[in-house]
């Protein structure tokens, strides 16, 4: 998908017949696609993806095309014409990931042993032969299931969990996730931490694009649609920011997501494809409209918690007469929007949230949250590059946040460090 300022959107079928439209232009072309981890698209589209560069690659014209597509075992075959074309890397990975199996396995045998040599540890040798034996070449695979191991040694293990190890395969992921969300559910110490594991999860799944740490913790804050109907904005809430957040998302999502500072992130999309599936009844089961419809609800809220008349008073800032302000009035601003690390995020995707969340709960929160701004200069200025407005507003918006560059650098403003 592709947007642009007016909301224009290019959907999947489009950008793959301008794609192929290519074969027909009467050059002497030599193109090159590059398409990798193909396993993370969205499974219902990639069948399509498929086709599409087998038609092009095979083309007749003057241009001459050459794809190239990186994938971990799929489930779906692939299209008959690309069969002979197809490289199996497994043999060629199987020495290093021997490597990797022996060297982390061992690492976790040697723990053991460091606190009690009394243990008989012959199981783990036999999850090693059956990781090597299994793996298919596929890294990611490898890599889950040694985390598992290293989680089973760490809380103590049973036969039967060592047992229940050797039933995940490759080409089914699924199996790990539902591990690693009953685990979840086992370790959460009330409620409260299940729905924050959740809530950050689907801040992950259902994000335009990776959060950062700070953009996480405000993100959390903000009552999704689900979760309260009705929402009135006060400052107050930011007394709620969790501090050392990386440490609070491993003990209440384990596995699921990863922190690479400063981002959080699913730790694969196919974890994204597991929460939407919805089998059998957990706290972690997604319905995608209603996702996007709480993605959206937060960018309308986090909105109204940044700029609306109320905030800005409480700041002290006159929001009605921009045009007299002195500088101590730009730093008032420049203060206020370095304490929302989630408003840049807000305003550059709330379109797009809100094209895919339709529905008359989201029209009255468009409504209320239009209320709220209304006359509001600050929020005018600061949408301009994504609602444009008429030139002249242009201009003023211009000259709006070149003067509070212009004062952030005056007084020396640096960004917090992340949480």
């Amino acid at each position: 998908m592709r947007w642009d300022a007016q909301g224009i959107r290019w959907d999947l079928p489009l950008l793959l017949k301008i794609l192929e439209s290519l074969a027909t232009i009467d050059l002497d072309l030599t193109v090159y696609i590059i398409l990798d981890a193909m396993d993370e698209s969205e499974s219902e589209k990639l069948s399509q993806i498929l086709h599409a560069m087998a038609r092009l690659c095979a083309a007749k014209g003057r241009s001459i095309f050459r794809g190239l597509m990186t994938t971990r075992p799929l489930e779906k075959k692939w299209p008959k014409e690309l069969n002979s074309f197809i490289l199996t890397l497994e043999k060629k990975n199987e020495n290093a990931i021997n490597l990797m199996v022996d060297k982390n396995i061992q690492q976790i045998i040697d723990d053991i042993q460091q606190d009690d040599n009394s243990i008989e540890l012959t199981a783990f040798d036999e999850i090693k032969q059956y990781i090597k034996t299994h793996a298919d070449g596929v890294f990611l695979w490898v890599s889950m299931v040694i985390k598992e191991v290293y989680t089973l040694s760490e809380m103590g293990w049973t036969q039967s969990d060592l047992e229940n190890l050797k039933t995940i395969l490759p080409v089914d992921l699924k199996h790990i996730y539902k591990r690693m969300a009953a685990r979840m559910i086992d370790n959460a110490s009330s409620e409260i931490q299940l729905a924050l594991g959740r809530k950050i999860l689907a801040c992950s799944a259902f994000s335009r694009r990776r959060l950062t740490l700070e953009e996480m913790g405000d993100a959390i804050l903000v009552p999704a649609l689900s979760e309260s109907k009705n929402f009135e904005p006060n400052a107050a809430i930011f007394k709620n920011r969790i501090q050392r957040l990386s440490h609070r998302i491993a003990k209440v999502c384990g596995d699921l997501i990863e922190v690479k500072p400063p981002y959080v992130q699913l730790m694969h999309e196919t974890v994204r494809e597991f929460l939407l599936k919805r089998e059998g009844e957990s706290p972690f089961n997604f319905e995608d409209l209603r996702g996007k419809k709480d993605q959206a609800s937060i960018c309308l809220r986090y909105l109204r918690l940044s700029l609306s008349h109320s905030i800005l008073d409480k700041a002290g800032i006159q929001h009605a007469h921009v045009t007299t302000w002195t500088d101590d009035d730009y730093g008032k601003v420049v203060r206020l929007l370095q304490d929302r690390p989630l408003l840049e995020y807000t305003i550059s995707y709330l379109p797009q949230h809100l094209f895919e969340a339709k529905g008359e709960d989201i029209e009255t929160e468009v409504l209320v949250c239009a209320d709220e701004l209304e006359g509001n200069s600050i929020f005018q200025f600061l949408v301009t590059k994504i609602w444009p407005p008429p030139a002249d507003s242009c201009t003023a918006a211009q000259a709006f946040c070149d003067r509070a560059l212009r004062v952030a650098a005056k007084t020396n403003f640096a960004r917090p460090k992340p949480l």
